[in-house]
Parts: C-alpha cells; sequence; structure tokens
C-alpha cells in the first residue's frame, strides 16, 4: 500500500504529463475551476495546489460553485474554507434559471445536458469577468470513456471530451487537468488524505441518467476482462477515418431509414 506522500507523486505526475503534452496552463495566468462540492472537483482542487508547489507553477486559481438549485452544497462554509486552506480564492454563484428550463420540461427532456450547458455558461461569465482563459473542469479518464459511448448510444456521433477544448475561437478554453486520472485513483487517494466528506447534494435526477447506464455496462465489461478499460483508454487515440462512413453522410437518411 503507497503512503499519501508516494501516491500523491504519482498522481501530481499525471497532471504534470497532461499539462505538458496538452498545453493546459500557462505562467501568470488565472484559472476558473467548476467545483460542485463533490469527490472528483475536490480532488482536482488539492491536487493542483500540490502540482504547483511539486512544480514551481505560477499560475492563480479561482474555484467557483454554480448552486442551481438541483445539488445544492452541503456546507458553503466548509467548501470555502477548504480551497482558502490551498490558497484558492472562492466565488458562488446563483443560478436561478436552470430548474426552471428543467421543470418546463424542454423537448427532447435531457436534465444532464440542461444542467451541465447552463452552468457551464456562468463559468464562462465569470471567467471573462475575472480576466482568466481558462476553465478547469474535473473529469476523468472514465468520464471521457463514458462520454465516447454515451454519444455512440444516443448522440450517434462517435466523439468525447478532449483534454483542451477552445471555445468562442478560443477566447477561452476549458481544460480537463485530472483527464488521465481514474476515478478509482481519486477515492484511493481521498481515503489516504482523509478526505472523506462529499460537499455535494443528491441530484433529484440521478437515477434517469444514461451516463449511470453507460457506467453499469462498462463495470460488467471491466468484471469480465480487465482489458478492455486499457483498450477503451487507447482508442481514444486511435480514430480510423478511413473506417468511418463520414463520406457518405450527406445520404445517411436514404441509406439507414
Amino acid at each position: 500500500m503507497f503512503s499519501l506522500k508516494k501516491y500523491r507523486k504519482i498522481l501530481v505526475n499525471k497532471v504534470y504529463r497532461a499539462d505538458r503534452y496538452f498545453n493546459l496552463f500557462s505562467e501568470g495566468e488565472t484559472v476558473i475551476l467548476g467545483i460542485s462540492g463533490g469527490e472528483d472537483s475536490l480532488f482536482m482542487a488539492d491536487i493542483l495546489y500540490h502540482y504547483k508547489i511539486q512544480f514551481n507553477r505560477n499560475f492563480k486559481i479561482i474555484g467557483v460553485h454554480v448552486d442551481n438549485g438541483l445539488k445544492p452544497l452541503k456546507d458553503t462554509e466548509k467548501l470555502r474554507k477548504f480551497l482558502e486552506d490551498r490558497g484558492i480564492e472562492f466565488e458562488y454563484v446563483k443560478d436561478e434559471d436552470t430548474v426552471h428550463i428543467i421543470e418546463n420540461r424542454l423537448k427532447p427532456f435531457k436534465p444532464c445536458y440542461i444542467c451541465a450547458k447552463e452552468r457551464r455558461k456562468r463559468l464562462i461569465y465569470k471567467a471573462k469577468e475575472k480576466g482568466a482563459p481558462k476553465i478547469a473542469l474535473a473529469h476523468t479518464i472514465d468520464d471521457a470513456i463514458e462520454t465516447l459511448l454515451l454519444n455512440i448510444f444516443y448522440a450517434r456521433e462517435i466523439s468525447t471530451m478532449v483534454p483542451k477544448q477552445p471555445l468562442f475561437s478560443e477566447s477561452f478554453f476549458v481544460i480537463r487537468p485530472i483527464i488521465l486520472i481514474e476515478k478509482e485513483e481519486i477515492l484511493r487517494y481521498l481515503h489516504l488524505a482523509g478526505l472523506y466528506e462529499n460537499l455535494e447534494g443528491e441530484c433529484p435526477y440521478a437515477e434517469k441518467s444514461r451516463r449511470e447506464t453507460v457506467r453499469e455496462i462498462l463495470s460488467y465489461l471491466y468484471k469480465k476482462d480487465p482489458q478492455v478499460k486499457k483498450n477503451l483508454k487507447y482508442s481514444l487515440f486511435e480514430c480510423k477515418q478511413d473506417y468511418l462512413w463520414k463520406k457518405f453522410r450527406e445520404y445517411r437518411k436514404k441509406i439507414i431509414g
């Protein structure tokens, strides 16, 4: 069993690799962290704090929590202290539109999509206000794999989240500093660090989540053959255009029916 110090170094090095190969951070800039209060976002805040120390990186971090009423924070002041103890400024943003949009059930009814879209919109507003060119989201490699399958199953496309995504002609970027880290590694780290408390409330639409369905499928496959997860990771780098049908896209309705 690794000690906390040794395990932290392993995970910090994964953040370093993500930063090095995907060019996530620049010296002297301000970065907005989307902080839900859930395990992944708390981990991201903590590991970036240690990444800055270990690699002597100089960028400012502002943690922004968007409260849309769906998953309210259990303890706002505890989150504020958690971030400030790590040198991270805390900002609280109230969103009163998302619940209204979802309750009116605009068709097609996709509460997760609406929630994510509206939250990101407010993070962009805050980034513009603070002069921050980048918004960091706590997505893991597991999220990237799940999104790949979600888009195939439900969106009729082969795509997933990327480590660094330009927005508005590169006026802003969404970055994912923990994209090389697995959810299981996060839980192990939080246990070693004694960071047990999840400050994020429960989502009323969690049981209806398509992502949960995909997670169940993947969990079954991983148990059947552990190699599947590694294969899926590598598949993110292997898009063989010659073996896809994009050149016939114009005629897809006539072909598929």
